[in-house]
């Protein structure tokens, strides 16, 4: 019986050609790389990533036309550098995304912490500015002035880890051990814009991205280009250390409690 719930076994090998290496394209992207509490980045990192003390992380923005996986998609991430011995990368704190589908593919294939956002990405001349916003709250937001344009923009690569596991159906750890897996980006860079910029958390409780101090802006960078990723897993995890590092990336399940009692407070009487 033929039914489009399942795949039919000669589109299996394509499916999984496009799982093993997703390609993002006609990417625009905004990215501030700044200090701050490298205490507190040390603190966030799960067994056995470490991080170097520098008090280095990154935020970006980005909008890709096309994909070959999830359709046209916009997000953003905060990520924090770390290693895995030898290997140097950045571990993803929180990955917001504006569909459904962005969110799904990377959240099941790489463990990719992304929720459901609004993301803009807006360029006017040499200005450009990008916000993310969840629950009414714009908790990330980036203004930039570009200067200079690299003349050979070439390649960039980049290694970003993530914590992927999949809780138990009662409600108690993991079905199995969790994963570190180590996601390999490379992008064929068309345009590479740099200058400076202000960035701007805001207090949210379900995005607490402001516990992050704003110490100083680094660099700004804004790239145009087509992203494809590879993925292996580097390491089973310790489930009773990893359940506060993955619980950290869910929504505060108690945090609707207060929005509740706010919306109860607020009604006419």
């Amino acid at each position: 019986m033929k039914t489009r719930w399942l795949r039919p076994p000669e589109k299996l090998p394509d499916l999984q050609a496009r799982l093993a290496a997703p390609r993002f394209l006609d990417g625009s992207v905004l990215s501030v790389t700044f200090e701050t509490d490298p205490a507190l980045i040390a603190a966030l990192l799960p067994h056995p990533l470490e991080h170097d003390g520098s008090g280095i992380a990154t935020v970006f923005v980005g909008r890709w036309q096309r994909s070959n996986c999830v359709g046209p998609f916009s997000g953003g991430a905060l990520n924090l550098r770390a290693s895995y011995g030898t290997l140097s990368g950045v571990y993803c704190l929180t990955m917001p995304m504006s569909t459904d589908a962005a969110v799904i593919f990377g959240r099941e294939l790489y463990g990719e912490p992304k929720k459901l956002a609004r993301v803009t990405l807006e360029r006017t001349g040499a200005r450009v500015s990008a916000t993310i916003e969840r629950h009414g709250i714009t908790y990330i937001a980036i203004a930039a002035e570009l200067s200079e344009r690299d003349e050979n923009p070439g390649e960039a690569r980049g290694l970003t880890f993530h914590l992927k596991a999949t809780p138990r159906a009662d409600g108690h750890g993991f079905d199995a051990a969790p994963l570190l897996v180590g996601v390999t980006s490379r992008t064929r860079l068309r345009l590479v814009e740099r200058g400076t910029a202000q960035l701007t958390f805001a207090d949210s409780p379900f995005d607490p991205v402001a516990d992050f101090p704003v110490r100083r802006v680094v660099s700004a960078t804004y790239s145009e280009g087509d992203t494809e990723t590879t993925a292996q897993i580097l390491a089973a995890l310790d489930p009773t250390a990893a359940l506060p590092y993955y619980l950290g990336k869910l929504d505060p399940l108690d945090g609707w409690d207060a929005v509740a009692t706010a919306a109860t407070m607020e009604k006419p009487r």
